[in-house]
This record gives C-alpha cells, structure tokens and sequence, in this order.
C-alpha cells in the first residue's frame, strides 16, 4: 500500500494516521507526525512483521513547556518485529522524539535530513547530507587530499610551493618567492651552445694523431715526383713522334720537283 501524502494521529490512541498490521509493506510518501491531541497515537504505526516507508517522521508539539492538552505522540512507531524506514527526522518544536520503537533504519539518501528545534531560543537547525551541501566548496576549489564536509569529499586543488611561483605572485597564503636572475636566463639561452662546444671539444681530443708539417711534406714530395715522373715519360713520347727539319726540307722538295 502507498499514501501519498501526509498522515497525523487522530483523537484516540488507536487513531494512527496509517496502520500496517501485517506482512505486507506500507510506503507513505510525505509526513508522519503525533497526534495533536491528549493522545499517543502516531502518525504511522508498525505492528506485525511488515515494513513501513516514511519519507520524514516528526513529533508532535508535546515537551517540557507545552504539556497541558497534549501527549507524547512520535511520529512513526514500530510495535512489532518489523523495520520502520525513514528518510528524514525533525523533532517536534517542544523536543518530542519523531520515532519510537524497534528496527528504525534511516535509508541511505542524498535527500537525508534531520530538523532538530534548538532549546534555548525559538528556531531550528536542518543537518543534511554533506554531500548535498549547496555551500560546500567544490573539491577542485580544496587543497589536494584535504578532507571536508565530515570526509564525504576529498580535495584535489594543486597547490605549488611558493618557491616554485614567481617572486611577489600571490600563492597559498603568501606569495611566490622564486628570483629569475641574468645568470639563469643566459644558462638556459646557452645550454645548446655549450653542450655542442663540449662535443666538439671532446671529438678533437679523442681524435687521431694528427701529422707534422715534415712528415706532411715528405709524403707531398713523394707523391709529386712520381706524378713527374709520368709527365715527362708522356713528354719523351710525343716528343719523338714530331717530325724533325731535315725530314720536313726532303718532304718539301720531293713535292715541288
């Protein structure tokens, strides 16, 4: 069965505003609240071995204070070897207790509230899920693994070390520190020029032995006096093959007699 809707205690004790007796479930979708009589009856009751769903169970105004016509009346009630679920508690304004009995379990609900009346000025306090908590900061807005709203939300907002932050930049609760000096820009402009001198540097200095100027022109003077040598074999060759001037008159002369 499910009643949509608030149900109240009547005018007798046995006036309950919803009665589950069996072993079925019950499920009211809205307020269960005491009498608001000189009786105890409440708002929902719970009997047998069935189960009841209430979204919030509240006291009547019964309390020290506020007596007269009145009796202690919860707002849900389990009598029997039953569960009496609930989503939400609020105590009634003079204190009376919203549930009475055995086998109240509260079902896990971002939704989850409990209203309590404060005792020592008119007014009330709502407690409700931390994680539904409106003016919750948001966990990236948290320092990393900083735990809040009673552990139900961990922090992941990095935040870096003043010395890692430029000097007089805001950071944390103070502000940064770290100094970019000339020597440090000129090392990192540098550091490709350098590293490559040092290479270089190192080539040369595990290279061969280089030769000396003799040893340089020794080989020179070897190697040109073979080429010479076959220069003037060519010369000597084509040298012969000229025809010399007394073989040039006797040509000359056959031809013109």
């Amino acid at each position: 069965m499910t009643v949509t809707g608030n149900v109240t205690g009547g005018s007798n004790n046995s006036a309950v505003g919803a009665l589950n007796n069996n072993v079925g479930t019950m499920t009211i979708v809205g307020i269960a609240t005491g009498s608001a009589s000189n009786v105890t009856a409440a708002g929902a009751s719970n009997t047998s071995t069935g189960q009841i769903n209430v979204t919030r169970a509240k006291g009547n105004a019964y309390g020290p204070g506020n007596t007269s016509g009145l009796a202690a009346a919860v707002g849900a009630s389990n009598a029997g070897i039953g569960i009496l679920q609930i989503e939400e508690l609020e105590f009634g304004e003079f204190g009376q207790s919203p549930v009475s009995g055995t086998g109240i379990r509260l079902k896990k609900l971002g939704s989850n509230v409990a209203v309590f009346n404060y005792c020592d000025t008119a007014g009330a306090k709502t407690l409700i899920d931390a994680t539904q908590n409106a003016t919750m900061p948001a966990a990236t807005d948290v320092r990393l693994g900083v735990s809040y709203a009673s552990g139900a939300q961990t922090g992941s907002c990095a935040v870096p070390s003043a010395g890692s932050v430029a000097l007089g930049v805001p950071v944390d609760n103070t502000t940064g520190t770290a100094v970019l000096t000339p020597a440090a820009v000129w090392s990192h402009a540098t550091r490709t020029i350098t590293g490559g001198l040092v290479d270089t540097a190192t080539t040369l200095t595990n290279a061969p032995t280089v030769p000396t100027a003799s040893q340089i022109a020794s080989q020179v003077r070897t190697e040109l006096s073979s080429e010479l040598a076959k220069v003037a074999a060519l010369n000597t060759t084509r040298l012969g093959q000229v025809a010399t001037t007394e073989i040039l008159g006797n040509l000359l002369a056959q031809a013109n007699s």
